[in-house]
């Protein structure tokens, strides 16, 4: 079982259509979600970034981020150097 919290800020790379990203809901989280294709659901708690995750700005991330997830159709050594990216402004 992951240790999140409810209220914990889930950062979602590759959130299209949203499958993941509605269980993360349901558990409470509060999700921002980005993918170049749009995601199909609505949530008070989703904040939906339609873009490439390689085009995110390291800006955009949340400080209150406490986990990433990913179901990116990228190589594991491009997924992990995007999240090393976007981690350096995290505490």
């Amino acid at each position: 079982s992951i240790p999140w919290k409810k209220n914990d800020i889930v950062l979602e790379l590759g959130a299209s259509p949203g499958g993941i990203s509605t269980y993360l809901l349901e558990q409470g989280l509060i999700v921002h979600a980005i993918d170049s294709a749009p995601l199909k659901i609505e949530h008070k708690n989703l904040k939906i970034i339609v873009d490439s995750v390689h085009r995110l700005k390291v800006e955009e991330v949340s400080l209150e981020t406490q986990w990433i997830v990913s179901d990116l159709n990228l190589s594991p050594k491009q997924v992990i150097n995007e999240v090393v990216r976007l981690c350096v402004v995290l505490p």
